[in-house]
């Protein structure tokens, strides 16, 4: 067996009760000893007023690096005093020291031991001899389940805080060459940093870098949430993103005005843009490169670094990938006369790793160093006109203390109470096993807590038994290979230790002890940087005879085959042979299995809205995408926006007699989550085979009462069903639910609601006489604009019959630097039970069109263009005379006017030039259907109405919510969206964009496991609209909000 590294599980009887683990109603803070620079909290004073408020007791040791103060937290009702030994519960970020961890009691903290790192082992050993409980952070999961997310975390915290130190870096170092930038600043959280670098920003714009600086280009590793975080302060500042191709030309662009000097490039790397195949041909398949490492080599020297300023190192590596950066390429590039390359902010933090002059961990204090590549030296010396500015920090997120533990202390709260409270304990009885007392005595917790606990009653929980396993293995003394008949070396890599994987192994091998011997030769382990696992690679000797070592390799291949493929693990195994050949050979043959675990999304339909959702969930490494459409070419070109291997393309036509259901079936049937982004009537042909096969669902579009109408049986499937996650229905109900949830949660009521939206083109795009231009079909524009409304005003029901919609057209202050005016859309008063508002006095949802517009419509409605039939002619003109019952040319202007009086228009002049732009009055506009006025003015308008290609749409939505508070106070809030699109062949819609990333950032949710609840949804509701607005504002959906009282 085993040597046990704690003597405390052997004494058995001496087992300390598990009543000393039960909560006391109080918890204890105590003193960051770890670094001299954590000045984080796991809660801050706002937490522990929370707590204090429901009754728990809070006990506080006092410091004065803490970045709250010791006054903050007594005013929170802390009690902030030395001893806390009263607690139940002590919590700390770091690593506690041993005289603290002194006595049966909960302790949380990060301990850094599940993968059996040396150096905390002697900190484990004493937990166990002392009997103190252990819990870790870094094992907090959702629903306690392996291999699922993180939820207590710092999130994206060392990728910003990395970029800002990194530009700050950057400033010294082009100071010391003699340039002056704006990059030289200190930020005490994150409104200054944002704040600051917006000025920043400014300054780019106005008046560009200095001259004799190449261009600025910012590149970015990684896609996880550090790289993120990076990209979100890169993003506040002047910046446009090219791809790497674009590099090479970039100087010579600016130069000839094809690209701006007055901004930043950015440039985002993924696998194919760094690596090769080592016999030249390109990766197309990421995860071959994942599992065959060896038969690539890097690229990012000869095709990125001659070109870029700035690196952001956010990936994770280990030995067995090609590095980024060699110091030979490095060298040698200099010696070329290329310095471009100035700083590198190596958040990632891998000494020796992926760049591999990166030679130490430096500290806040001293965070930058320079490195001379022409003779492989740093100087810590501040950073100097020579070689290349370094940062790597490895605490970054505690530069942020504040926002980083505000982040931390939120996701933490909910686990606080049950684990302060009283709890019965289970498995006391007389002869019970110290594993009975360990899980009996966390039977009463949350599953995310009991998978956290690693030590109790002196012993490893089961879970975490590896850990002496890797201890014992790293220990044993094996005899040479050139003494053994059979040896193999496994290498596997993969969320081992997260997913539980590691222990499966270990027990697999200890089954065949009696015949081989084996030794755990390499871990190579890195902390888990965000909410989501790092892999692990664990190098395994396995000896004995060659017939026993082949059956252990053959059985660890099924344990690895069988297990949940959320390990996403690879192994490639060496023999003898082939261990004898690589001692005479660069060369090395290997076996490899694969186990993957892609969430499969399908897409139905490849509109504009498309890119969008692509672009957000092909963030995710573990996202499959089949796009499944009429049209093959747009579907490649979607295709092309996500890494390879990572999407598909399925023909798809469907009717709506039901043609292509077959089709929806199967491909159903083969996904995770369906987003159906077709046309409304098709959603419940996808929604019934969602529901046929157990699989979500998200659309964009209203909820029917056909697709009200499923609801339970889309409970019975225990499926998701989400709705209306677009703009205008979606950001509208979010924005607004957040304000009303607000105010009822203090109390108040709702008296009045005010919800506009439109889609726009950009001012300087409403450039004809309706203002207006047309991103997709013209239709629901002009069907919407024959639809009856009614709301409410002040008390009274007011209601608009669909003949005079287009008459109540109103000016609109809203927006007060565009002239704008609203119209009612359709029904508002079934808001009032839909957002639980019943003593609302006003409430009125609306349109917003530039001042005229509903002018111009209203007189083309006058004149039965609007209409399904008609009577036959070749031309508007042909059509207009027989309306206005004319036959000469030059008697149509004196009647349309007539016409148009009688009819009521308000302003003729303005509808009488606008007709006659559109080509009405001339002949120039044809019948395209010579029975069909509305389908013949849709095709005119699509003509006529088009965006250019240098022109951009717009989307403005504004809310007010006006709640009436228990002490009589009036508060107003309000909020203002204005997106723009982007122009070009890259660029996106703002429309597209408010839609897409919204129902991306939906479906996220639920292929994370955040949005559980079965049924149909709309996201009214905290626990969708939260984390969607945070989401969406990632990728530049953002807003303003303002509350005012009287």
């Amino acid at each position: 067996g085993l040597r046990k590294y704690s003597q405390s599980a052997l004494r058995g009887a001496s087992t300390v009760d598990s009543n000393a683990y039960d909560g006391n109603g109080v918890l204890g803070i105590v003193r960051e000893d770890f670094s001299i620079w954590e000045r984080r909290s796991p809660l801050t004073p706002h937490h522990v007023s929370e707590l204090s408020k429901q009754g728990f007791k809070v006990l506080v040791q006092p410091c004065n690096k803490r970045v709250f103060t010791n006054h903050e937290y007594a005013e929170a009702g802390a009690l902030v005093q030395e001893d806390v030994s009263d607690a139940s519960l002590l919590l700390g970020v770091k690593q506690m020291p041993l005289h603290r961890l002194n006595r049966p009691r909960n302790y949380l903290f990060f301990s850094h031991v599940i993968k059996a790192q040396p150096g905390n082992m002697p900190m484990l050993d004493h937990i166990n001899d002392t009997q103190c409980r252990l819990f870790d952070y870094e094992c907090i999961t959702k629903d306690g389940q392996d291999g699922a997310p993180r939820l207590v975390a710092f999130g994206k915290y060392a990728g910003i805080a990395g970029m800002i130190d990194g530009l700050q870096g950057l400033g010294q170092r082009l100071l010391a060459e003699g340039f002056s930038t704006p990059f030289q600043h200190m930020y005490q959280n994150m409104d200054q940093a944002r704040f600051t670098l917006r000025n920043v920003g400014a300054q780019i714009q106005s008046v560009g870098m200095p001259d004799g600086l190449p261009p600025m280009v910012f590149a970015f590793t990684g896609n996880g949430n550090v790289s993120q975080g990076a990209q979100e302060m890169f993003n506040l500042l002047p910046h446009e993103y090219i791809r790497p191709s674009d590099l090479p030309t970039l100087e010579s662009d600016i130069k000839s005005g094809k690209r701006k000097a007055n901004k930043l490039y950015g440039v985002v790397l993924n696998p194919e843009d760094t690596v090769q195949k080592k016999d030249g041909s390109p990766l197309t398949d990421v995860s071959d490169y994942f599992a065959h490492a060896e038969n690539y080599e890097s690229i990012f020297a000869s095709r990125v670094l001659p070109h870029i300023t700035f690196l952001a190192n956010c990936m994770y590596w280990d030995f067995h990938f090609p590095r980024l950066i060699t110091k030979k390429e490095i060298k040698d590039l200099r010696a070329t006369g290329n310095k471009n390359l100035k700083f590198i902010s190596d958040i990632s933090c891998d000494v020796g790793g992926s760049v591999e002059f990166l030679s130490k961990c430096t500290n806040i204090e001293q965070p930058f160093y320079n490195y001379l590549p022409e003779t492989d030296t740093d100087i810590d010396d501040g950073l100097s006109a020579e070689g290349i500015g370094i940062l790597s920090v490895e605490i970054l997120p505690t530069e942020l203390p504040r926002d980083s533990s505000e982040h931390f202390g939120n996701a933490l709260m909910p686990l606080i109470p049950p684990l302060v409270s009283p709890h019965t304990a289970s498995g006391e009885g007389a002869g019970a096993s110290v594993t009975d007392k360990q899980l009996g005595a966390l039977s009463a917790l949350p599953k995310e807590l009991q998978r956290a606990c690693i030590a109790s009653h002196g012993d490893l929980l089961p879970k975490w038994k590896y850990i002496d396993r890797l201890r014992e293995s790293n220990n044993l003394t094996n005899d040479s290979a050139a003494d053994s008949e059979g040896l193999a070396i496994l290498n596997i890599s993969g969320h081992l230790f997260d997913s539980g994987l590691i222990n499966n192994v270990l027990d697999e091998l200890e089954s065949f002890k009696d015949t081989i011997k084996f030794s755990l030769t390499n871990c190579d382990v890195s902390p888990n940087m965000s909410s989501n696992p790092v892999p692990t690679h664990i190098e395994i000797h396995v000896e004995g005879s060659k017939a026993d070592v082949k059956e252990v390799c053959e059985h660890i291949t099924t344990v690895i085959d069988n297990f949940d493929k959320s390990a996403e693990a690879t192994m490639y195994t060496s023999h003898s042979s082939e261990i004898a050949d690589a001692t005479s050979s660069s060369t090395k043959s290997a076996a490899e299995i694969r186990v993957t675990s892609p969430k499969r999304v399908l897409l139905l339909g490849s509109g504009r809205v498309c890119a969008p959702v692509i672009k957000l969930l092909g963030t995710h490494d573990n996202i499959h995408i089949t796009i499944a459409s009429d049209s093959e070419v747009q579907s490649r070109e979607l295709l092309a926006l996500l890494p390879p291997s990572h999407g598909a393309f399925a023909p798809l036509v469907m009717g709506a007699n039901g043609e292509g259901s077959d089709m929806v079936s199967k491909l159903v049937r083969g996904s995770d989550l369906v987003i159906s982004l077709l046309p409304a009537t098709m959603h419940m042909q996808v929604a019934e085979a969602a529901i046929a096969h157990k699989k979500h669902m998200v659309t964009a579009s209203y909820v029917s009462e056909a697709m009200r109408g499923i609801n339970q049986e889309a409970i019975n499937a225990g499926i998701s069903i989400v709705n209306e996650v677009g703009l205008d229905p979606g950001i509208d109900h979010m924005m607004i639910m957040k304000s009303i949830d607000d105010i009822h949660a203090r109390g108040g009521k709702i008296t009045e609601l005010v919800s506009l939206c439109g889609g726009l083109p950009d001012p300087v795009a409403a450039d004809n006489p309706l203002r207006y231009k047309f991103s997709w079909s013209p239709k629901g524009v002009l069907s919407a604009a024959k639809n009856p409304a009614k709301y409410l005003l002040n008390g009274q029901l007011m209601e608009v019959a669909g003949e005079d919609l287009l008459l109540s057209g109103e000016p609109s202050l809203r927006f007060p630097t565009m002239r704008l005016e609203t119209l009612p859309n359709r029904d508002s008063l079934q808001y009032k039970d839909l957002y639980d508002i019943p003593h609302v006095q006003s409430i009125c949802r609306g349109t917003l069109r530039y001042e005229g517009w509903s002018n111009i419509m209203y007189a083309l409605r006058v004149l039965g263009v609007f209409e399904e039939t008609g009577p036959a002619a070749s031309t508007f003109q042909e059509l207009l005379a027989q309306k206005l019952n004319v036959t000469g040319s030059n008697e149509i202007m004196p009647a349309l006017k007539a016409h148009l009086t009688a009819g009521g228009v308000r302003d003729v002049p303005a509808a009488v030039d606008a007709i006659a732009w559109l080509g009405l009055l001339d002949g120039s506009a044809p019948m395209s259907d010579a029975n069909s006025p509305l389908e013949s003015m849709c095709n005119l308008l699509t003509d006529k109405l088009q965006f250019s290609e240098t022109e951009k749409d717009m989307v403005g939505m504004y809310h007010s919510v006006v709640g009436e508070m228990p002490d009589g106070v009036v508060e107003t809030h309000s909020s203002r969206l204005l997106a723009f699109g982007t122009p070009g062949a890259h660029g996106e819609t703002a429309m597209a964009a408010t839609v897409g990333y919204t129902t991306a950032a939906a479906a996220e949710l639920i292929l994370n496991g955040q949005f559980v609840r079965p049924g149909v949804s709309i996201p009214v509701t905290p626990e969708l609209y939260n984390p969607i607005l945070k989401r969406i504002q990632e990728f530049g959906v953002t807003w303003t909000e303002d509350v005012t009282t009287k």
